[in-house]
């Protein structure tokens, strides 16, 4: 991609962001542990789920520190009815895995080595509390550069390749944040609001006039069909023999 257009896109992404963006309670914040606990709150949970658990966990467990120290009956009591049990667990431990080492992560590669940080969630943190010029791709991502640039959206590896191609490093955090408020709000898999998209001008599958057929659907695997033969061998008294 020409380095002008990268700019253009970036600017206006983040100009777009820095107007519309949702104003949500770890929004502005940069202090790792609420950027952490908002980043595996939103694993597999809508934004609108997540705002009363994260302000009702940062109440009980307001620091890193407390959490490593309470008993995780009452981590998970808190937790209760946000689902996905395993992150309140994963996070937990990960806490007193970080208290007891005596030192916070500084980079991506620290993160990633905790319980419940995969990929995404450690860049995503990485770019919002440190600065750390990594991109973070989720689903709401990957649509939006598999429409852009009219790529099929797999594997991961060549999105991924994208997505660090496209990303501002002079604001990595905001960058990342503005592509999921993309994602989320515009380029939305059915019906996306093309018309007040940022990136539009550029957008390939927006040119081709077929943005819903982006990314391309997963193949589904054929359902198997097995012929069986089977019988039953009796004597003359109607006693199976053979089964």
């Amino acid at each position: 991609m020409p380095t002008a257009v990268t700019k253009e896109l970036q600017n206006n992404l983040l100009e777009w962001y820095d107007l519309h963006h949702r104003n949500l309670p770890w929004r502005g914040r940069t202090d790792l542990y609420a950027i952490w606990l908002s980043e595996v709150m939103l694993q597999q949970t809508r934004v609108d789920q997540v705002w009363t658990y994260y302000e009702r966990f940062l109440t009980a467990f307001p620091t890193l520190e407390v959490l490593a120290e309470a008993d995780l009956d009452d981590v998970l009591r808190v937790w209760e009815g946000l689902g996905y049990y395993a992150r309140a667990r994963n996070l937990h431990a990960a806490a007193r895995k970080v208290v007891a080492s005596g030192r916070l992560p500084s980079n991506c590669s620290e993160l990633r080595s905790l319980p419940g940080i995969g990929p995404y969630t450690s860049r995503a943190i990485a770019s919002i509390t440190f600065g750390e010029a990594v991109a973070a791709v989720d689903g709401n991502v990957r649509r939006v550069l598999s429409r852009l640039f009219a790529h099929p959206g797999s594997p991961a590896e060549s999105v991924q390749q994208l997505a660090d191609a496209l990303l501002c490093r002079l604001r990595p955090g905001d960058h990342n944040q503005a592509m999921m408020e993309l994602g989320s709000q515009l380029c939305t898999p059915k019906n996306p609001q093309c018309d007040c998209c940022p990136l539009q001008n550029h957008c390939l599958a927006w040119s081709k006039g077929t943005p819903e057929s982006y990314p391309a659907p997963k193949k589904k695997n054929p359902i198997p069909h097995h012929d069986v033969a089977a019988g039953i061998l009796r004597n003359s008294t109607g006693q199976i023999l053979i089964q």
